[in-house]
Formats: C-alpha cells, structure tokens, sequence
C-alpha cells in the first residue's frame, strides 16, 4: 500500500507537535524524579509510598523512553515515515501520564 508524500507544511507541523511534545515528556520526568525525591525524604516509608515511589519512578522513566524515541524521530529527517514509532510515543506517553495521576490519587487518598 503505497502512501502519497506529505507536504512541506504537514512536515513542518508533524516536526513542531514532536518538538513541543519532547519538551513537556522532558519536563513531567524531571516533576517525576522531583516527587519521588521530596515524597520519600519528607515521609514514612511504608507499603503505599514504596508503590507511590515505584509508580513515580515508572512513569519518569517512561517519560525520559519518550525523550529518546522522539530524539530518533527527528533526527532522522522524515517524521512522517516513523507512523509506527509515533503511536508508540503517544501510548507510552499516555500511560506515563495515568500512572502520575494514580499516584496522585494515591498520595492524596491513603492520607501520606
């Protein structure tokens, strides 16, 4: 199945979404990395914040996966050819982001 060539300006929008997407994974993993150095230091370490801890670590990482891989999509020139690694990114990023509000929800409701 052969797909039609995209334009200069779907290029160039494809290129600035990744742009602006790369930054806000950059900085949801550095709040990550944040909340799991003030949540540990400034509580007591029972069961609930070791699953806080490791969900906070989890997404952060996943965070930083989603860095990388939109690194290698724009380095490579072509962003409309990476369709596969892009839904990738999305669903990576999405499921960082439900594990940070989880572990929201988690602080807020256990009373840490």
């Amino acid at each position: 199945m052969a797909t039609e060539p995209a334009s200069d300006a779907e290029n160039k929008t494809d290129r600035q979404e990744l742009i602006t997407l790369q930054a806000l994974a950059g900085t949801m993993a550095g709040l990550c990395i944040t909340g799991v150095t003030v949540y540990v230091t400034s509580t007591k370490f029972d069961h609930t914040v070791r699953i806080v801890d490791d969900v906070l670590v989890m997404s952060g990482l996943s965070f930083l996966l989603c860095v990388y891989m939109i690194y290698l999509m724009l380095g490579r020139g072509a962003v409309i050819r990476w369709r596969c690694l892009r839904r990738a990114v999305a669903v990576l990023f999405h499921l960082a982001l439900l594990g940070m509000v989880g572990a929201g929800f988690l602080m807020v409701y256990t009373d840490l």
